[in-house]
């Protein structure tokens, strides 16, 4: 029984081909996959093997070639090939691990998986896969191929001899197939309610049968009989097979006759000479019953005959094996012989090679130790001086730092005179003026007077906030570049800004290095470049601080090598200061066409630190 029942119930998750798929294949038959297919339900399992075999380098797809694979597997299963069997259902599991969009067809590896354990008798690894089988089905909800679930763990707490368990399992997929509709979709799987049900049926025979309830075993097998829905000719076989068995327990021997000697037709016609073998043996049981003695024993011959072909394909290989074992051995003691011979040459050299050993090994040592002093010297000399470019770095820095705060002290002090001293008597000539009283004649020259007076306050003001912008250590660099911008642009001269990233975190130092570029690179466009437009971008985003200025001013009309701004302290002063925070800068300029200038930093020097 337990052969039948191996049989079946691997072909329960191989899937099935419809007669839609059968005509697919006449009108396609280029079609490998589906014709090797069909031939395993048609029980024709080495010409199935060799043709889904054929089809392997054709297909690149993962999912189809899983399923490849899987049909392999199964039929190697039934040849009884359990090795060839388990390595083609992982390679159907390798090219599935990661694919969720076919986690059903997953989860059908793992159950022929389980199959396989179990029939090598490998419980623990059969129930690891068919929980894992299990575990796939609940997440993603397969209703239909829970069934097939319940039955897998219906057949392992059979084997477990837990037939209340099992029944339970059983039971709950009859109770499920009731619940689905007759049509499947391939996705989900592909049996049909009907044939869900005849496997669960022919488990319950099977487990009261050992449970020892005959009975109750062949109601439920001549249930699954009648509804004759299996397509394989070996599920019809192996339950004729199991039916037989059954009555023959019963003493029922005139049916047990009947379906045996079916069984036995049925075998031959599908050349499954497992089940031909079964079906002699019972029917020399069935006949020593009948105490038809001559027909017992001619059953009988026939299946030691059958059963001594198969033995002995057993044994030929055993044989094969020892043979190796053998040659072997034979070439293990002639290595064994030489190796004496080499070992007594090596004797009589022994003494005289210790002294080249021990010399050998010694100026390797030697050569070693040197190479690692050498390595070691190299290695400080490398620490050294990169130890000197990070003090020159920070001194650098340092020096920086030093001329931007004494620039700026004068700065301050510079906006502090305009605005305190000169702007404080500017506007006191302004109030001074305004008492006096003037004559209507001189009414115009009074009112051009209060105007320069204004345009000089204004002016005065603005050179001030440019000296010290108190915007930037109030508001931070972003508020202050767009004041500085709002205060320079005009009618006939527009600055557009534009900023991509977080602002709020760099060190103040550098946010006024960072000022003080832009002032200076917008004043140069002013004096120079006769623009009407200037784009200001910034830019703080994967470790970059970068700085975009672009005119469509008249571009440099000298080589850009000589330029220089602000009485020797413009382009080539910027390029040093920059550089000296081993920042880039390049110019792109066309005569009489435009400039575009671009700075580069890395951002994570100078967040919260300079």
């Amino acid at each position: 029984m337990k052969v039948i029942t191996f049989l079946f119930f691997l072909l329960l998750h191989a899937g099935s081909v419809t007669a839609q798929q059968s005509i697919a294949v006449k009108e396609y038959p280029y079609s490998d996959l589906e014709t090797g297919r069909i031939l395993f339900y048609k029980g024709e399992y080495n010409k199935s093997i060799n043709t889904l075999r054929r089809s392997t380098q054709k297909i690149s797809n993962k999912a189809d070639l899983s399923k490849l694979y899987n049909t392999i597997g199964s039929a190697y299963l039934l040849k009884g090939d359990f090795d060839s069997a388990t390595f083609y259902f992982y390679l159907a599991a390798e090219g599935l691990d990661d694919d969720r969009n076919n986690s059903l067809l997953l989860a059908k590896v793992y159950n022929n998986l389980s199959v396989t354990f179990l029939s090598l008798g490998e419980r623990d690894k059969a129930l690891k896969y068919t929980l894992k089988a299990e575990s796939i089905v609940t997440e993603n909800h397969h209703k239909a191929y829970a069934i097939v679930t319940l039955i897998n763990k219906g057949k392992l707490y059979k084997e477990e001899r837990k037939w209340d368990t099992a029944i339970n399992n059983l039971k709950e997929a009859i109770r499920l197939c009731k619940q689905i509709s007759n049509k499947l979709s391939v996705d989900e799987t592909s049996f049909s309610p009907d044939e869900l049900k005849q496997s669960a049926l022919l488990y319950l025979g099977e487990v009261y049968c050992d449970k020892g309830v005959f009975d109750t075993a062949l109601s439920y097998l001549n249930k699954a009989m009648e509804m004759n829905a299996f397509q394989n000719p070996y599920y019809s076989t192996s339950l004729h097979l199991l039916i037989g068995q059954t009555y023959l327990k019963l003493q029922h021997l005139h049916l047990a006759e009947k379906h045996l000697y079916q069984t036995l037709s049925l075998a031959k016609e599908i050349r499954s000479e497992s089940l031909e073998v079964l079906a002699y043996y019972e029917l020399s049981m069935l006949h020593e019953a009948k105490n038809n003695y001559k027909e017992a024993y001619q059953n009988r011959l026939k299946f030691e005959e059958i059963d001594k072909r198969l033995s002995e394909k057993e044994k030929i290989k055993n044989i094969n094996l020892l043979e190796i074992r053998y040659r072997t051995a034979q070439k293990d003691k002639e290595i064994v012989e030489k190796k004496l011979v080499v070992n007594q040459q090596q004797n009589a050299l022994r003494k005289k090679d210790i002294w080249i050993v021990t010399a050998s090994f010694s100026t390797l040592i030697l050569f070693i130790l040197l190479v690692v002093s050498i390595r070691t010297y190299r290695h400080k000399q490398f620490l050294q001086r990169q130890q000197i470019l990070v003090i020159q770095n920070e001194k650098r820095i340092e020096l920086l730092k030093a001329t931007m705060e004494g620039e700026e002290n004068e700065r301050n002090r510079l906006a502090d005179i305009l605005h305190d001293g000169i702007g404080s008597i500017i506007s006191a000539v302004k109030m001074n003026f305004s008492t006096l009283k003037i004559e209507p004649s001189d009414k115009y020259v009074y009112d051009n007077i209060i105007v320069l007076l204004n345009d000089a306050a204004n002016e005065l003001r603005t050179t001030a906030h440019n000296l010290m912008p108190r915007f930037l250590f109030q508001d931070g660099l972003k508020l202050a570049i767009i004041s500085f911008c709002e205060r320079i642009s005009n009618a006939s001269f527009n600055i557009e800004h534009q900023f991509y990233g977080d602002f709020d975190h760099f060190d103040k130092n550098f946010e006024l290095f960072v000022y003080r570029i832009i002032q200076e690179l917008i004043n140069n466009v002013i004096k120079h470049a006769s623009a009407t437009y200037v784009l200001i971008q910034l830019s703080a985003q994967h470790d970059l601080f970068t700085i975009t200025i672009e005119d469509n001013g008249v571009g440099f009309r000298d080589n850009l090598d000589d330029i220089n701004f602000n009485n020797g302290k413009g382009l080539e002063n910027l390029r040093e200061k920059i550089a000296l925070l081993n920042g880039h800068f390049s110019i792109e300029s066309k005569k009489i066409s435009r400039t575009h200038i671009y700075i580069e930093f890395d951002i994570q020097n100078f967040k919260n630190k300079f």
